[in-house]
This record gives C-alpha cells, structure tokens and sequence, in this order.
C-alpha cells in the first residue's frame, strides 16, 4: 500500500520520453490511495503528458482512490494487461 503520509503528494511529469507519472507493471495486491490526512480531498496530484497512472503488463489485484489525475493528453488511468501471445493458464 502506497499512502501520502504527512500531506499532498505531486507529481509532475512533463517529457516526450516519459509519459506517465505512476507506472506498476507485473504487479498484484497494490493500493495508492490518498486518504492520510484530513486537510486534503486528493492526497495525490499526478500530472502528465499523457497519463497520470498505470497499471500494466500482468498486474492485478490493483486499486487507486483519492488521486487527482491532470493529463493534458491522452488519459488518466491506463489498466491494461499484455500477454505478447503467450497468455497465462491457470
């Protein structure tokens, strides 16, 4: 669980090369939220080119809450899951 502990957290990520802010690839049990202190509505404030969060290639099991997300671009939140042809079986 990733927390803003103590206040706001901002991030800012403006480059071509880096598009998003927060990017969790093969990830599972993750929860960002911003919920730890009373004063802000949004404990997380991403800002980016493109996207301000992502949970990508295997990830799941993931979860987002109080995060105000500023993309200039393209959009928000990206959940998306690749399996380059190969899917997993369970």
């Amino acid at each position: 669980m990733i927390i803003n502990k103590g206040g706001q957290v901002k991030i800012e990520r403006r480059d071509t090369y880096r598009w998003r802010t927060i990017t969790f690839e093969n990830c599972r049990y993750i929860k960002i939220s911003g919920a730890e202190h009373p004063n802000y509505k949004y404990g997380f404030e991403l800002s980016a080119d493109e996207c301000g969060l992502v949970f990508a290639e295997l990830s799941f099991d993931c979860e987002a809450e109080f995060i105000k997300i500023d993309p200039d671009g393209f959009f928000g939140i990206m959940t998306k899951k690749n399996y380059n042809s190969n899917p997993p079986f369970h």
